[in-house]
């Protein structure tokens, strides 16, 4: 029987000095073992939390609910108002607040976390005014977004991974473009009608540089089947224009699942990829399987090189 595991993949192994530094003064063991997690809120949200947005500086942040729209607070978690209420679905997948214009808000519906009690979403919606009002700006038929990305500069850029319908095989799914705030869009990365964009992700310091996740998977009352040829990172070198698949360096080359990337905001040449993998008949017979840790090359490694 196959079995699942979560296979974190490194795509560098190298800190300066001086981030190795920073890294062990951020590390207070004392002062982080007085820090407890508590629950802020909202109290009557119900159901998972996709995703949170805050504009840095302020006490103001977003919450988006696999099930229950979006909450908004200004005053770090003391109280909360829900602000999603007038539109005609509450099922979120991920949310964007534009860089260089807080009251830009985007809102992707839909949650792409695959259960059996999933909602479908209806496109993505786009607010000016800090998350008051909403315009739906079009991508209904994607039904799951993964991930939304502002530009940093350009606030009409923005680049949306839809996963596409959960419960079968449809068109409109793939990886997003608009340069126009969401008036045109352009498919600008599709893999198949069974797999979808799950995430995509900027380089901190060049946004011409940006990399994506497929993930090819359905959803059945009684079964879920995770991974496929259509699974796989891919990266662009000029905005989006064209990809390439990202292969070897100890990925694994069959049925890949659903995958994630994390990029260093201080150390961008560092990226992370986790990779939910099914493990062979051969695994152990406890069904365990030893992650093991993918190393690539500068070339591959470097998220500023061709």
């Amino acid at each position: 029987m196959l079995k699942r595991a979560f296979l974190p993949v490194l795509f560098a192994t190298t800190l300066l000095p001086a981030q190795a530094a920073a890294q062990e003064a951020v590390a207070d063991e004392e002062f982080m073992a007085e820090m407890e997690w508590r629950s802020i809120g909202p109290a009557n949200m119900a159901g998972r939390v996709t995703d949170i947005e805050g504009i840095p500086g302020t006490g103001t942040f977003f919450i988006a609910g696999a099930s229950s729209g979006i909450w908004k607070t200004t005053n770090n978690g003391t109280t909360y108002r829900p602000v999603f209420d007038n539109e005609r679905v509450v099922s979120m997948g991920d949310m964007a607040i534009a860089p260089s214009n807080p009251d830009i808000v985007w809102a992707g519906t839909g949650e792409e976390d695959s259960r059996n009690s999933i909602s479908p979403g209806g496109g993505i919606y786009k607010s000016v005014d800090g998350g008051l009002t909403w315009e739906l700006k079009g991508l209904e038929d994607t039904q799951a977004i993964g991930r939304v990305v502002v530009h940093p500069t350009k606030a009409d850029w923005v680049y949306v991974a839809a996963l596409g319908h959960p419960w079968g095989d449809n068109e409109e799914r793939g990886l997003y473009r608009t340069k126009d705030g969401g008036d045109t869009w352009e498919r600008i990365n599709f893999v198949s009608d069974k797999a979808g964009f799950v995430d995509v992700d900027m380089h901190p310091q060049n946004p011409d540089i940006l990399w994506a996740t497929s993930w090819e998977r359905v959803r059945g009352p009684y079964f879920f089947n995770s991974g496929g040829p259509g699974s796989a990172i891919w990266k662009s070198t000029d905005a989006g224009d064209t990809w390439e698949k990202v292969e070897g360096n100890g990925l694994p080359e069959t049925m890949l699942g659903r995958l994630e990337i994390a990029i260093a905001p201080s150390y961008p040449q560092v990226m992370y990829a986790m990779v939910e993998a099914e493990a062979p008949e051969e695994a152990d017979e406890d069904g365990t399987v030893t992650p093991p840790v993918c190393t690539a090359p500068p070339t591959a490694a470097r998220r500023g090189s061709s």
